[in-house]
């Protein structure tokens, strides 16, 4: 993978990346993001370094989150996610009609 992050970060050279207006939590450190420079960083990393999605759920449930959104068909996320917390909510997102579900939890309430 190491040859494949390095095309990444070359390509990345060309991109303009901006700080985000929503938490993003990064699978290398489970820790929050804040800015775009972090945010390359991280992604390039993530080809070559272990995933921390434990650690990562944690700390957003720790921030507030209550729902998460598993895209794709399965659902191993949301299962691997009620084991760390069995209070947090999972919606599932794998077609168009899906969406309404979507915006109407998160009009409800704060969605990360």
């Amino acid at each position: 993978m190491e040859p494949a992050a390095k095309k990444l970060k070359a390509d990345f050279e060309k991109v303009e990346f901006k700080d985000p207006t929503i938490p993003v939590y990064s699978n290398v450190t489970g820790r929050k993001v804040t800015d775009a420079r972090g945010i390359k960083e991280i992604l390039i990393q993530q080809m070559t370094q272990p995933v921390l999605w434990q650690v990562d759920m944690e700390n957003m449930i720790f921030d507030g989150a209550s729902v998460f959104v598993e895209v794709g068909p399965g659902k191993a996320l949301a299962g691997f996610g009620r084991r760390i917390n069995p209070t947090i909510r999972f919606v599932q997102f794998c077609s168009p009609r899906d969406l309404k579900t979507i915006i109407d939890l998160y009009e409800e309430a704060s969605v990360i």
